[in-house]
């Protein structure tokens, strides 16, 4: 959770995934979507920002080659889970255009395979990244599938999986007040009740949700 103003504006912290960790170094990547995120724009090299964390529960750690989908800024956990197993992941990236995939750069290096999916075909292929996945899971067979991105996408891309009969991890996106599960702001259903996602997740089995 980080102090996204100075102040008191906005008053409560912001969610964000940690985009890459190094000694000393902390890197978080965001889209500027609302006053939290222009005012995080704002800040100035060497300025103090208060934060919690890490909190929540991480993805788990990959026993061996996996698939990682990301939607949108959903590449922040993603782009962490492959910087720390990079000879393991194969990426599947969509957005809406080629104007919202960011890194190409540094993915092409960090992964076995990359794929990507636009909604206008302006890089990779034209469609969603579950369209990717089923033109090109061939290549690769049966792997634990580990997503992050709007929850449409990521209900998408759990009953693709669930059809297959793979594993699928989720890490869900979510407006958060306190970050700790205090205020329930964040509660997510699943099969064996209420769990905040703060807290109980943001990483869930796919079939422990329920999505509609």
């Amino acid at each position: 959770m980080l102090q996204t103003g100075a102040g008191t504006e906005p008053l409560l912290k912001r969610p964000f995934s940690i985009f890459s960790h190094r000694p000393s170094v902390l890197q978080f990547l965001y889209r500027i979507v609302g006053i939290g995120t222009l005012r995080l724009s704002q800040r100035r090299k060497g300025e103090l920002i208060e934060l919690i964390g890490p909190l929540g529960r991480p993805y788990p750690k990959p026993e061996g080659p996996f698939l990682a989908v990301a939607g949108g800024t959903g590449i922040a956990s993603i782009y962490c889970l492959l910087e720390e197993n990079s000879a393991l992941g194969v990426l599947f990236y969509g957005a809406r255009d080629s104007r919202e995939i960011v890194l190409v750069d540094r993915l092409e290096g960090l992964c076995r395979g990359v794929f990507y999916a636009t909604d206008d075909g302006s890089l990779g292929i034209r469609g969603t990244v579950v369209d990717a996945l089923e033109h090109y899971f061939d290549q690769f067979g049966p792997m634990p599938i580990y997503a992050c991105g709007p929850r449409p996408m990521l209900k998408a891309v759990s009953t693709w999986a669930r059809d297959r009969k793979l594993t699928c991890l989720v890490s869900l996106e979510e407006r958060m007040a306190c970050g700790i599960g205090a205020c329930l702001s964040c509660v997510t259903k699943t099969y064996d009740g209420p769990k905040g996602i703060c807290n109980d997740g943001p990483v869930f089995r796919a079939d422990e949700l329920i999505w509609d």
